[in-house]
């Protein structure tokens, strides 16, 4: 499945993130992709919220590789690097 959301603040992103959260089973896996400041963290915060996990836990892997979330299912939130071994500016999660 693919998609794209469009929204227009934090809290919409965060929802976003939470309704996906209702479709997820183990084993899905989910990628972000978007420049600074784009709202993923704050996607990846609802979407830990509807696992059962805490939001206000998530933080953003600029400074780190992974972090993980306890809810429904293990949440992985993963700095990426691309081909050139640089920092693409791309997240996953799983």
């Amino acid at each position: 499945m693919t998609g794209t959301v469009v929204t227009e603040s934090e809290e919409q992103t965060a929802a976003a993130g939470e309704r996906l959260a209702g479709n997820l089973r183990p084993g899905d896996v989910v990628l972000l992709f978007g420049d600074l400041g784009a709202g993923k963290t704050a996607f990846v915060r609802g979407l830990a919220s509807g696992l059962g996990a805490s939001g206000d836990d998530v933080s953003s892997p600029t400074f780190t590789l992974v972090q993980e979330y306890a809810g429904r299912i293990q949440l992985s939130w993963e700095k990426t690097r691309g081909g050139s071994g640089g920092v693409d500016g791309s997240s996953s999660w799983s």
